[in-house]
């Protein structure tokens, strides 16, 4: 009980739920960035767009339901704004190390997309724990 309770003071608890949803969320947005770039031979960024954008969308039910104890807005749709503008800036963040990644040091798609990932999961936990879920 002890151990629960500093982890949740400093946000651990939080952030491994955080982790956990983000690898559902991954998941989807891999399967749904393979299949539109691989089966329909839609251009490798649009198609990133489409599937983290999937991927926010679990990681929006986790986080209001599972994820973070408490919610600073009451208003839901103006909560799910924020959520997405916030989503928005870890895209940029995504698509822009995808792009380099890709395009200019010449790696494979999934690779990159691992790591772009990796840096969208820090900046979106961040940004979202500091503005929605305090």
């Amino acid at each position: 009980m002890k151990f629960q309770q500093n982890l949740s003071i400093f946000g651990l608890t939080e952030l491994m739920r955080y982790f956990a949803t983000s690898v559902v969320a991954l998941s989807v947005d891999i399967c749904v960035l393979i299949l539109l770039t691989h089966a329909f031979s839609i251009n490798y960024l649009l198609s990133n767009v489409f599937a983290f954008l999937s991927g926010n969308v679990v990681v929006y039910f986790a986080s209001v339901r599972w994820i973070f104890g408490t919610r600073r807005l009451v208003n839901i749709p103006f909560e799910w704004l924020i959520f997405i503008l916030i989503g928005t800036l870890g895209l940029a963040v995504n698509v822009a190390t995808l792009w380099m990644c890709v395009d200019i040091l010449v790696w494979p798609l999934l690779p990159s997309k691992l790591l772009a990932a990796g840096f969208s999961f820090l900046f979106n936990f961040a940004v979202r724990k500091l503005v929605l879920f305090n």
